[in-house]
Parts: C-alpha cells; sequence; structure tokens
C-alpha cells in the first residue's frame, strides 16, 4: 500500500492493507489458516516460497 501508518490513520492503512493482502491470497498465511506442509510433502517448497513473500 502507498498509505504510510500514522498514528492518526490507523483505520484507513489497515483497510488498504488487507485489501492488498487479501487480493494477492495472502491472508490465509497471516491469519494461520494455511497450515504449513510437512518438508518432506511436494508442496512444502511452493508454501515456503509464498511464506516468506507475505512476511
Amino acid at each position: 500500500t502507498s498509505i504510510r501508518l500514522t498514528k492518526d490513520n490507523y483505520l484507513s492503512w489497515s483497510a488498504a492493507l488487507e485489501i492488498g493482502i487479501t487480493s494477492r491470497g495472502c491472508l490465509p498465511y497471516i491469519t494461520g489458516e494455511k497450515p504449513t506442509p510437512s518438508k518432506t510433502d511436494p508442496r512444502w517448497a511452493t508454501w515456503a516460497l509464498e511464506d516468506t513473500q507475505v512476511k
């Protein structure tokens, strides 16, 4: 988001951030709804890459 967080704009900042995160399909990584597959699971590499991008 291009909105810079200040003490006066938390509501608009958080709304813009949530829209951006949700539109990229990243919200489950932040909320913990996207479970971490085991490292032996073929999906682990994709999960790790996407999880890193969210951080």
